[in-house]
């Protein structure tokens, strides 16, 4: 929580002030998060729930600072499935508990 969630947060922080007053004419924001904070990924509950709490802040943050004219967008890539990802062979999981 501490390296995902709370980095991005006092990042924002520190970034904004200075995009209030930057003369840049689109000012923006961008985080990454993952796609675990949208939909539950199975054996990944701490991880979905950071990005759950980055996405959330992600949120508010575009809530706040859409005043100046500051965007605040999030990257969510998914899960691409290889063999490191997968645990069918290592837990006799079937093809269909692996997704």
């Amino acid at each position: 929580m501490i390296i995902n969630v709370r980095s991005s947060l006092q990042l924002v922080s520190l970034a904004s002030p200075i995009l209030k007053q930057s003369q840049n004419k689109d000012p923006n924001i961008v985080v990454m998060t993952s796609a675990g904070g949208i939909a539950p990924i199975p054996g990944s509950l701490t991880h979905c729930v950071g990005a759950a709490m980055t996405n959330m802040m992600v949120q508010c943050a575009a809530l706040e600072t859409s005043y100046h004219g500051i965007r605040v967008n999030a990257v969510a890539p998914g899960i691409t499935v290889t063999g490191a990802r997968t645990k069918q062979d290592s837990i006799k999981w079937s093809r269909d508990q692996n997704i």
